[in-house]
């Protein structure tokens, strides 16, 4: 799989989930992967994408984000939620 080549060989892994859960899940496994390897786990960096909406208030960025939601179009939402479906529509 990826993060076993990753865990393998990788110095950096640029990654992108979707909830801080899921993020630290990922983190555990790689790193855990890495030292069956016979790797320091240490050495193996993973770099978290994020996208902060930043505003006064909470309430403002909830604004922002539902504005930016919205840009996009339900046809494009639908492939993207059909990855995790093997794309059933």
């Amino acid at each position: 799989t990826g993060r076993q080549f990753a865990a393998k060989n990788a110095d950096a892994i640029f990654t992108h989930s979707n909830s801080l859960e899921e993020t630290k899940a990922f983190y555990a496994d790689v790193k855990s992967r890495a030292a069956d390897e016979g790797r320091d786990p240490s050495s193996v960096r993973i770099f978290p994408g994020i996208s902060p909406i930043v505003a006064d208030t909470e309430e403002e960025a909830e604004k922002k984000y539902r504005e930016f939601a919205e840009l996009i179009p339900i046809e494009n939402a639908v492939t993207y939620l059909a990855r995790f479906f093997d794309d059933y529509d």
